[in-house]
């Protein structure tokens, strides 16, 4: 009787410990659960809330520039004259918004289609400031891509679009044609014919650095 009431009570204390321990398993279980949760949404609301993107143009330096979404994020344009410093911190990038910000040179037909050009760009021998545009021209004279100056110096990633083969309408390059660039000075609110320092030759997806001057 004794080794049978010693083992029933063994039992029952067998039985309690374990559904405590798997009260307390289950329990963390759900913490962690909730917290990996939580963290992992936070992730995703700052990816679609802010995309940076950055470049490096080797002996020039580097910019960035960062995406915010749609009315959230701010913009700051400082204005300076040529070789005066200027700098800037731009929101909403991207060929879109690209080419809204543009007050100059004003592209219609973005196709489906591009190549990539960046470099150094100055004017009368100084880096271009903030807020100058370059425009790049096929051999028709049709503009096929609009960049506004974000980093003192430099310009880039500008999107050159290409013809699109499904149209009536001469939207842009084709293979092999020599792109032409023009410069809008934002501070004699002047267009400028600007010259490369290589060859402009367009190929679809491409990325070519070009360093321009004025």
């Amino acid at each position: 009787s004794f080794f049978i009431n010693h083992n029933f009570f063994s039992l029952i204390f067998i039985i309690k410990t374990t559904k405590e321990i798997t009260e307390s398993v289950e329990k963390n279980l759900t913490l962690i659960r909730n917290e990996s949760q939580d963290a992992n949404e936070s992730f995703i609301e700052s990816k679609q809330n802010n995309v940076e993107v950055s470049w490096n143009f080797g002996s020039g330096g580097s910019g960035s520039s960062s995406r915010s979404s749609a009315g959230g994020g701010s913009s700051d344009n400082s204005n300076q004259g040529h070789g005066s410093g200027g700098s800037s911190s731009l929101n909403n990038q991207g060929s879109e918004q690209e080419l809204k910000q543009a007050n100059r040179f004003k592209l219609t037909n973005p196709t489906p289609t591009w190549a990539d050009f960046y470099g150094s760009l100055t004017i009368n021998n100084e880096p271009a400031e903030v807020g100058d545009e370059v425009a790049a021209f096929d051999p028709e004279g049709n503009l096929c891509g609009v960049f506004v100056v974000k980093k003192e110096g430099y310009y880039g990633f500008l999107h050159v679009y290409g013809d699109d083969s499904l149209t009536d309408i001469d939207e842009g390059a084709v293979a092999g044609d020599k792109i032409t660039f023009k410069i809008f000075d934002l501070s004699e609110n002047k267009e400028k014919q600007a010259f490369a320092n290589n060859e402009t030759t367009w190929n679809a997806y491409e990325t070519k650095r070009i360093d321009l001057q004025v």
